[in-house]
C-alpha cells in the first residue's frame, strides 16, 4: 500500500507542477484558450483523483475484514497466557456509535436497551459464579475456562491469573451485525486488581489467540489499551493503538464506554469524554502506510489530517483562482463562481468519506476544506498583486 500510494501521489504532483508550469508560460503569452481547455482537464482529473484516492484510503478503516470465528473473552487470550487480574461486573455491546448525549442517559442508569433499542446486540451481567447469559439472546453464554470461582468477593466477577470467561462457541452474530455497520458501542464496568498488569494484559477481547483478533481492550501499565482490527491496522490491530494513561492507575471501579463510528474512536471514562482518541481518515491511512515505523501523539493524528486536507484543497484552490482570472467574466459572476469553487468541494469530499464510513457529517472538516481552498484564492487574487505594487513604487 504505502508504495502504491507514495508512487501515485508523487506522478501525480509532478504531473501538476508541469501544467501549472506549462499554464505560466502560456499566460505570459496570451494563449487564452489554450490554458481554459487545460484548466478544466487538469481540475478534473486532479479531482477524480483526489476523491478516488481518498475513497480508497478510508475504506481502510472499515471492518470488513473481522474474523467470524473469533470467540468474546474476558480476562485473558484462549491461549491462556495474557491474564488480566480485575472485576467485571456489566457488559454491553451495540452495533452502532451511541452520540454522547446516549451515553450520557447510560451512565445515568437508564435502562440500557430503552436507550440503544435494536442497536443493542449484546447485554450481559455478572452476578453469581455461574455461567453468564445474554440477556439479549444473541450471542453464546461466557463460561468460565481454567480454574472457576466458588465465591463472589464483591460486585461483579473476579477474574484472575488461572481463570477466565469466554463465549461457548464463536460469537459470530456479534461480528456479523458489527461488521455490516463498520460501527460499535461497547459498555463495560471493570476495576483493576493490580495498578502494574502488563501484556497488555485482556480484559475483554473478541480474539483467537496474541496475534488475532477483532478487537481488545487491555491494561498495560496503569494505561488502557485498545486494538482495532481494519484492513489498514491489520489482523493484530497494532497500527496505530489508542493508548490512554492513568486509566488504571488506582484499583478504583470504572464505567467505560467506547464508541467507533467508522472513522473515530472515543473513549468515555466516567460519564466524561477523554481527550485521547483516534481518527481512521484518509491523512492518517496515508502517512502511516508511508512511514510505517514512526509513532504519533493523538495531536500527531489530527495534524496528519490537516495536511491531507491542504494537499488536496490547496491545489484545487490554486486551480480554481487560475480558472476565474482567465474567465474575466463580469464581478457577480466570478463572486458565484468563487463561493461554487470553495463550497463545492469539501461538500463533495465529506459526502464521499461519510458514505464510505457511515459516519456523521463534520462540520469541521467542510471548514478545514474551506479554508485550505480559499487560502490560494486571497493569497494569489490580493496579497501578490499588492507585493508587486509595493515593490513597483519602491523602483520608481
Amino acid at each position: 500500500l504505502s508504495d502504491v500510494l507514495s508512487n501515485s501521489t508523487g506522478c501525480i504532483l509532478g504531473f501538476l507542477c508541469f501544467f501549472l508550469w506549462d499554464i505560466k508560460c502560456k499566460i505570459i503569452n496570451h494563449s487564452s484558450d489554450s490554458i481554459r481547455k487545460e484548466l478544466h482537464v487538469i481540475i478534473i482529473g486532479f479531482v477524480m483523483f483526489a476523491f478516488l484516492i481518498s475513497i480508497s484510503l478510508q475504506w481502510e478503516s472499515s471492518l470488513n475484514n473481522w474474523d467470524r470465528t473469533f470467540p468474546l473473552l474476558l480476562g485473558n487470550e484462549r491461549t491462556g497466557d495474557r491474564p488480566w487480574q480485575g472485576y467485571v461486573s456489566e457488559l454491553f455491546i451495540a452495533d452502532k456509535a451511541i452520540s454522547e448525549t446516549e451515553v450520557a442517559q447510560v451512565f445515568s442508569k437508564m435502562n440500557t436497551f430503552d436507550i440503544i433499542g435494536r442497536s443493542l446486540i449484546a447485554s450481559y451481567q455478572f452476578t453469581g459464579i455461574e455461567n453468564y447469559h445474554d440477556e439479549r439472546g444473541n450471542s453464546p453464554d461466557l463460561v468460565w475456562r481454567g480454574e472457576t470461582r466458588d465465591i463472589q468477593q464483591r460486585e461483579g466477577v473476579l477474574l484472575g491469573r488461572n481463570n477466565w470467561l469466554e463465549t461457548e462457541a464463536p460469537a459470530e452474530y456479534l461480528t456479523k451485525r458489527i461488521v455490516a455497520t463498520s460501527q460499535f458501542t461497547i459498555g463495560i464496568v471493570v476495576a483493576t486488581g493490580d495498578t502494574i498488569q502488563t501484556g497488555p494484559a485482556r480484559i475483554i477481547s473478541l480474539s483467537e489467540d496474541t496475534g488475532h483478533r477483532n478487537f481488545t481492550l487491555g491494561q498495560s501499565g496503569s494505561d488502557l489499551i485498545f486494538r482495532l482490527r481494519t484492513p489498514f491496522s491489520e489482523e493484530n490491530g497494532v497500527k496505530p493503538i489508542l493508548t490512554v494513561p492513568g486509566i488504571f492507575s488506582t484499583i478504583n471501579p470504572h464505567n467505560l464506554i467506547i464508541t467507533y463510528d467508522g472513522s473515530a474512536l472515543l473513549l468515555y471514562v466516567d460519564g466524561k469524554l477523554s481527550s485521547y482518541s483516534l481518527e481512521f481518515n484518509p491523512g492518517t491511512v496515508l502517512f502511516c502506510s508511508l512511514f510505517p515505523q514512526s509513532t504519533y501523539s493523538v495531536k500527531g493524528y489530527k495534524a496528519m489530517h490537516y495536511v491531507y486536507s491542504a494537499l488536496i484543497f490547496v491545489p484545487l484552490g490554486i486551480l480554481m483562482t487560475l480558472t476565474v482570472k482567465i474567465m474575466r467574466k463580469q464581478f457577480f459572476i466570478q463572486i458565484i463562481i468563487n463561493s461554487i469553487a470553495i463550497l463545492l468541494p469539501s461538500l463533495l469530499f465529506e459526502g464521499i468519506l461519510i458514505s464510505v464510513s457511515g459516519r456523521a457529517i463534520r462540520v469541521e472538516n467542510l471548514l478545514i476544506g474551506m479554508i485550505f481552498t480559499i487560502s490560494p484564492m486571497v493569497f494569489f487574487r490580493y496579497i501578490i498583486p499588492r507585493t508587486h505594487k509595493c515593490f513597483s513604487s519602491n523602483k520608481n
